[in-house]
């Protein structure tokens, strides 16, 4: 039970996913006789940053739901539309509130920045904002996501 950081970083997702499975039944099992190599393989992953993740957040899971929640508030709605009037990113004013109301389980490995950037630009067309495809905006250190779209009103959609 042990891998070259090749083997590792030319896995597939699925082949990384039963890597993982497999070394975190080891892991543990103190008993086991891979415990030590399946903690080190483990350890190994981290630290190429391949991590995956059980399962991926969906919209209708719990998670999903708190975040659409957030984002469709009106406190959410209010930053979101706040920060596009001043040219900057809506995610970057949403993504302190999801960290706040979701905690650890907002991450980017899990797919939940990616669900919450869908939620955000859902919203936001709803409100006649729609993506600006010519600029992205690198969020603030402080925020979980680190790009997002930045938007443009239309108000031509009423």
């Amino acid at each position: 039970m042990s891998y070259s950081d090749e083997d590792l970083l030319t896995s597939t997702v699925a082949e990384l996913r039963r890597i993982q499975e497999n070394c975190r039944r080891h892991a543990e099992n103190p008993s086991s006789s891979f415990h030590r190599q399946a903690t080190e393989a483990l350890a190994q992953i981290d630290r190429l940053g391949l991590h995956v993740p059980e399962r991926e957040i969906t919209l209708d899971s719990p998670v999903g739901r708190t975040m659409e929640r957030i984002i469709f508030s009106a406190e959410g709605k209010a930053a979101a539309l706040a920060a596009a009037r001043e040219g900057k990113s809506p995610m970057a004013v949403i993504d302190p509130m999801l960290q706040n109301g979701i905690g650890a389980e907002y991450r980017p490995d899990n797919g939940a920045t990616v669900q919450a950037g869908y939620l955000v630009r859902k919203m936001m067309e709803q409100n006649l904002w729609e993506v600006d495809r010519r600029h992205r905006a690198n969020l603030p250190e402080h925020c979980i996501a680190k790009t997002a779209a930045l938007y443009v009103y239309i108000p031509s959609k009423r």
